[in-house]
């Protein structure tokens, strides 16, 4: 009769350690399976594994660690695209700046043509464009 009682408190704590070790273990193969989630690059993961132990909190700081990174993600994302719109608002300006000192560049270039064309062929000195020319190179310099 001894036997038999000493042979069912053993199998009733046999049974509780094995369910209790499988609860245990199913809660660590679950927070496991959503850090790999994050560790991949996840971070629209929902950490929620319920309990006030050591696992449940793991899983509430691993659930706020993950919502940090995505808040922190978004600012990056943000800033590097007000970042890219500086830097093509600055390109701009410098193309248009460019553009400004080529023009008169360019029409001083066509006028002294035509000009230097007009002298060849036999033109006045003080013709309309040797006026014009001397004036935009006065303003050039």
């Amino acid at each position: 009769m001894g036997a038999t009682v000493v042979m069912i408190s053993v199998s009733v704590a046999l049974i509780i350690i094995y369910y209790l070790s499988k609860l245990l273990s199913n809660r660590l193969i679950i927070l496991t399976k959503q850090i790999n989630q994050v560790a991949k690059g996840n971070f629209e993961t929902s950490i929620v594994i319920d309990g006030n132990d050591e696992i449940g909190m793991l899983s509430k700081q691993l659930d706020v660690m993950v919502s940090n990174t995505r808040n922190l993600l978004a600012e990056v994302y943000e800033s590097n695209k007000q970042k890219r719109l500086l830097e093509r608002r600055q390109n701009e300006i410098k193309f248009k700046m460019m553009a400004s000192q080529i023009n008169p560049h360019f029409l001083f270039n066509c006028l002294e043509s035509i000009r230097m064309e007009a002298h060849y062929k036999g033109g006045k000195g003080n013709s309309a464009c040797d006026q014009i020319t001397r004036k935009i190179n006065a303003k050039q310099y």
